[in-house]
């Protein structure tokens, strides 16, 4: 009985290391550790995300829209660990204002 309490508990931690080598896995694909992580891309470059999701997912239409100049006012960085615009208040009034 010890050695199949023994074995039931052996797989269940490899089992939990797997499913925790897969979680990180995913995180990394789109999570960043500094700006430079970040990339910013689109037709009109309003979009901030990771190298992958720029190369991979980051199509928009080509089209001008008056709030996308505000784009340059701000910066697209690793925040939380997540690729975001920083939501400075001058980009944010001229979101506001367009």
């Amino acid at each position: 009985m010890k050695r199949g309490a023994l074995l039931l508990i052996l797989i269940l931690m490899l089992l939990t290391l797997f499913i925790q080598g897969c979680e990180k896995q995913e995180q990394n694909k789109d999570s960043c550790s500094t700006n430079s992580d970040c990339y910013i891309g689109g037709c009109s470059g309003t979009l901030c995300g990771t190298k992958d999701f720029i190369e991979n997912q980051g199509f928009t239409t080509c089209e001008w829209k008056d709030e996308y100049k505000c784009y340059k006012q701000t910066t697209c960085e690793c925040i939380n660990t997540k690729c975001a615009w920083k939501q400075s208040e001058e980009f944010l009034n001229c979101l506001e204002e367009n």
